[in-house]
C-alpha cells in the first residue's frame, strides 16, 4: 500500500473504505474535496465530562420510556439486571450487563420520583436507590428543593405543562420527543425555556450516533452533490411496535390515578387501554408524526440543518390495526423546502417489517443512512463521469461506508431490531461500544454543570415539534399547511 492511500485510510477514522477501485476513486475526488481527512465518529464533538458536582435528578414517568432513560443513566431495575445476567450465560455475545456495568458514572442521585401507576412507582423507588422519594404529584416534585433537574418521560399531553412548570420551579429538564402534544404548546415551551435561562435537551439520542457525525461531516464537503430528495421510514408489524402494549394485570382506578393522568377539566371514565395504549390517539399524542417520524427528522435536521419546512402534506389512514384507535397505522408526508431546493419524504406502516434504510439523494452520489452508512456514486454523476466509464468506480460499490457493526446483543423483539437498525440502541465512542442514549443525558449534564448549549436544545426542538404539528394538521385536516415565519405560526 502506498504512503498516499495508507494517508486516506487514517484520515477516515472509523470509516472503511470497500473495494480497491473505491479506494482509489476517493483518493483523487473526496480527498480534494476534504483536505485527506474526514471527521471520525469516534470522537466526541460535543466534548462532554462526566466530572462535576452531583446532580439530584427527579424522574416523572417510570413506563417504558422512562424505565428506559433511567438505565441508561445507570440505574437498571433488579429484574432487568437479573434477566440480561441469565442471557449473558446464555450467549457470550450478549454484553448489555458488561456494557452497563463498565458505563462512566454520570455522578447523579435519583431523589425524586413520579409515576401515576402504583407498581410502576414501587419498581422506581427500587431502582434508584434509597434516597430516593415518591411524590403522588408532579407539581411537589418540581417544587421540592431536593431536585436540582428533571427527566420528563410522560405521554405528550403532559411534556409541556411540566416543562413550562420546571422552568418556572428553577429545574433543568431532560424531556422525550415529541416536544409537546400540541401546536400551541410548542410556542409556549419555547418562550417558556427561553425565558428561563435553563437547560432544555429534547430526547433525540441520535445526536450521539457515530455515521450520523460521519455522514454530516460528507455532506457538509459536497461528495453527494445538489441534494434533492430526502426519503426516511419507519416499518413495524407487531402489536408491540403499533403501540398495542400489555396492560398490567394489577392496572385499575385503586392503583392508577386516572384523574391526574387526564389534563384538568377532562371527565373521562378509567380505560386502561388509554392508559396503556396513550399513543393510538389524539388526546395523548402525536401519532406516528411525533413518536416515530420526529426521530428521523432530527436526525436529517442533525446533518443537514433543514429546520422547519416550508409546506407539508400527509395522508394516509387506519388500514390494519382496527381496534379503536384515531391515529393512522399508514402515513406520508411530504415537506417542502424550495428555497433550499429539496423535499422530504417520510413514509411509515405498521403492517410491514421490511427494513428500508433512510435515503439522501443528491446529484453525484446517494447516501444510505441508520445504524450504518453508505454513499454509493450516481450512474450519472458527473463529477465521477470519468471513473464511472473506465470502470474504476462502481455504482454498486459504496464510495465510502462506515465499519460493519454487530447486531443488537440479545434481540428480544422486532421493535429492538427497528430501533438497531436506526442506530439509536448503540454507537463507539473510541473504539468502545456505548448506549446513545447514556450520551444524550451525559451531555445535557454537562451543560447544567458547566454551561453551554446541549445539541438538542429549543431550538432544534422547536424545529422538530413544528415539523410534527404540520403534518398532524395537514393529515386531519385534509389540505396542505405552510409555515408563516413572519408570524411564527402554521396556517
Amino acid at each position: 500500500m502506498n504512503g498516499k492511500r495508507r494517508q486516506l485510510i487514517k484520515g477516515l477514522g472509523s470509516l472503511s473504505l470497500l473495494g480497491v477501485t473505491g479506494i482509489g476513486a476517493y483518493s483523487s475526488e473526496v480527498g480534494a474535496l476534504t483536505g485527506g481527512s474526514i471527521l471520525s465518529p469516534a470522537t466526541n464533538p460535543q466534548g462532554v465530562k462526566v466530572s462535576g458536582n452531583t446532580i439530584r435528578l427527579g424522574i416523572i414517568g417510570f413506563g417504558i420510556r422512562g424505565e428506559q432513560l433511567v438505565r441508561s443513566s445507570g440505574f437498571a431495575t433488579p429484574e432487568w439486571k437479573k434477566n440480561a445476567a441469565s442471557a449473558a450465560k446464555k450467549n457470550k455475545n450478549d454484553h448489555r450487563l458488561e456494557d452497563l456495568t463498565n458505563q462512566p458514572s454520570l455522578n447523579i442521585e435519583y431523589r425524586g420520583v413520579c409515576d401515576l401507576f402504583d407498581v410502576r412507582a414501587k419498581s422506581a423507588l427500587k431502582t434508584v436507590g434509597k434516597g430516593a422519594k415518591r411524590y403522588s404529584h408532579y407539581k411537589e416534585l418540581l417544587h421540592s428543593d431536593e431536585i436540582d433537574a428533571v427527566i420528563i418521560a410522560t405521554p405528550d399531553h403532559w411534556h409541556a405543562p411540566m416543562v413550562i412548570e420546571a422552568m418556572e420551579a428553577g429545574k433543568h429538564v431532560y424531556v422525550e420527543k415529541c416536544l409537546t402534544r400540541t401546536e400551541q404548546e410548542a410556542y409556549q415551551v419555547y418562550d417558556a425555556v427561553k425565558k428561563s435561562g435553563l437547560v432544555l435537551q429534547l430526547g433525540h439520542q441520535l445526536r450521539h450516533t457515530e455515521s450520523y457525525h460521519a455522514a454530516k461531516e460528507i455532506i457538509d464537503k459536497g461528495l453527494l452533490g445538489k441534494i434533492t430528495l430526502i426519503q426516511t421510514n419507519s416499518n413495524r408489524n407487531s402489536a408491540n411496535g403499533a403501540w398495542v402494549y400489555n396492560i398490567h394485570s394489577k392496572a385499575s382506578p385503586k392503583t392508577i390515578d386516572w384523574q391526574q393522568f387526564n389534563l384538568p377539566g377532562v371527565d373521562m371514565p378509567f380505560d386502561a387501554d388509554r392508559f396503556f395504549r396513550w399513543r393510538k390517539y389524539w388526546d395523548y399524542g402525536t401519532g406516528l408524526c411525533g413518536d416515530l417520524m420526529t426521530h428521523d427528522f432530527d436526525a436529517i435536521n442533525q446533518i443537514m440543518g433543514i429546520g422547519i419546512p416550508e409546506s407539508v402534506v400527509a395522508s394516509g389512514g387506519n388500514y390494519f390495526w382496527k381496534d379503536g384507535r384515531e391515529v393512522p397505522d399508514v402515513l406520508q408526508v411530504t415537506m417542502e423546502y424550495p428555497s433550499k431546493g429539496f423535499t422530504y419524504h417520510y413514509s411509515a406502516t405498521q403492517a410491514n417489517e421490511r427494513h428500508r434504510p433512510n435515503i439522501i439523494m443528491g446529484s453525484d452520489a446517494t447516501m444510505e443512512i441508520g445504524s450504518k452508512m453508505a454513499v454509493y456514486p450516481d450512474p450519472r454523476s458527473k463529477r465521477f463521469e470519468e471513473k464511472l466509464a473506465s470502470g474504476k468506480m462502481n455504482p454498486d460499490v459504496p464510495i465510502v461506508s462506515s465499519e460493519k457493526r454487530p447486531e443488537v446483543d440479545g434481540v428480544s423483539s422486532a421493535t429492538t431490531k427497528y430501533f438497531e437498525k436506526k442506530g439509536m440502541l448503540h454507537t463507539y465512542q473510541n473504539g468502545k461500544r456505548m448506549d446513545p442514549t447514556y450520551l444524550h443525558i451525559r451531555e445535557w449534564l454537562d451543560c447544567i454543570r458547566n454551561g453551554g448549549i446541549p445539541s438538542c436544545n429549543i431550538e432544534q426542538a422547536f424545529h422538530e415539534a413544528v415539523a410534527a404539528h404540520m403534518a398532524v394538521k395537514s393529515y386531519r385536516e385534509k389540505r396542505q399547511v405552510t409555515w408563516d415565519e413572519g408570524s411564527r405560526r402554521i396556517v
